[in-house]
């Protein structure tokens, strides 16, 4: 049950956190936040990071459903297995992080990006969703290589 309230959380927070930008931001302006290297900065994607089949609709719901899908039965095999915390939690992470980008495409095709952290030439601009499927993938990637599973 935690998991999938852990879920949840991320769907939430990703989704309330792209309203406000909506509502509060308009599209296409930067804001630095405090004296930090982060910026707000509102851009539409109709793809997937750096616009990766933008404008390719079916093919972008069909391949993050089936990786949700996957994700979610993945989870749902593990949950009765003890143990194995740090993997369900990044699946969980990347259920709820997908879950929220997933459900925006479906609803207004295209997904809201406003985070901005200036590391390169190419750095891109992300959501919360993103945030949480990143930290999910490094989660079960950590567990894939340092805990052993008999």
């Amino acid at each position: 049950m935690q998991y999938f309230i852990m879920s949840g959380i991320a769907f939430i927070t990703d989704y309330f956190s792209k309203k406000e930008v909506n509502r509060r931001l308009p599209l296409y302006e930067k804001k630095q936040v405090k004296k930090l290297p982060l910026y707000f900065c509102h851009i539409k994607n109709r793809g997937f990071a750096y616009h990766i089949l933008s404008g390719k609709r079916q093919t972008i719901l069909l391949s993050s459903g089936t990786v949700l899908a996957g994700c979610a039965s993945i989870l749902a095999y593990l949950l009765p297995k003890k143990g194995r915390q740090l993997e369900k939690i990044g699946l969980s992470l990347i259920l709820g992080g997908g879950l929220g980008n997933f459900w925006e495409r479906l609803k207004d095709h295209r997904v809201t990006d406003f985070l901005y952290l200036p590391l390169g030439k190419k750095a891109p601009i992300f959501n919360l969703a993103d945030f949480w499927i990143w930290i999910g993938t490094v989660c079960c990637i950590c567990s894939s290589i340092f805990v052993k599973y008999e």
